[in-house]
């Protein structure tokens, strides 16, 4: 018998694309989390913007454009994203961040993001080494431009969100709710799975 665990925040009620806010939202409509915390946690990724950017940027962070600094502020919210969706259930999620704070949960998304990356270098070189030279012109782009590109281009301490590329080898599968580096792993894989099937 599967008995699932009671959660006052359902995971399907939350948008996978922007689960940082969305987390935030349903546990501020639950009344799961107080103003004063939001708040908190509002300063909390002020500071690590401000720390990235004066890492990024050196002494020259306080010239960044509005445009850079806000692009950086989206990679830090969507990292906190993909650090809370490592813990199973909502509910754990938000209390691992009331709990450990925002610098705790970045570290716990760049972590995971460095493992998308290893995995999808691991799945291109299985794709690479398995490509036939007379394979689908769309397949052998992807596999020898678009997704190397991905790699060479991705920058997740400025642009974690970003996609850098649009594969543009089909593929069966529904990637409405990802995007940036989750949205590329998942194209990747569910790519390597059709080869290997087509093999």
């Amino acid at each position: 018998m599967n008995i699932e665990k009671f959660t006052l925040i359902k995971r399907q009620d939350l948008n996978e694309g922007a689960y940082f806010e969305s987390l935030m939202e349903k546990a501020l409509e639950l009344k799961l989390i107080t103003d004063n915390a939001i708040e908190a946690i509002q300063d909390e990724c002020l500071n690590l913007l401000a720390q990235n950017l004066r890492r990024a940027y050196g002494d020259t962070s306080d010239s960044v454009s509005e445009e850079r600094a806000k692009s950086m502020m989206d990679s830090i919210i969507y990292t906190l994203g993909v650090g809370l969706k490592t813990l199973v259930y909502p509910d754990e999620a938000l209390d691992f961040l009331l709990k450990n704070g925002v610098n705790t949960l970045y570290l716990r998304g760049v972590k995971r993001i460095n493992e998308m990356l290893l995995g999808i270098r691991e799945m291109l070189d299985i794709l690479q080494n398995t490509l036939k030279p007379n394979a689908d012109a769309l397949l052998i782009c992807t596999v020898t431009k678009t997704l190397p590109t991905f790699l060479k281009k991705y920058n997740p301490e400025i642009a974690a969100h970003d996609s850098v590329v649009l594969p543009i080898c089909p593929v069966d599968f529904n990637f409405e709710k990802y995007n940036g580096i989750e949205y590329i792993f998942a194209y990747t894989a569910a790519l390597l799975s059709e080869t290997e099937k087509q093999a």
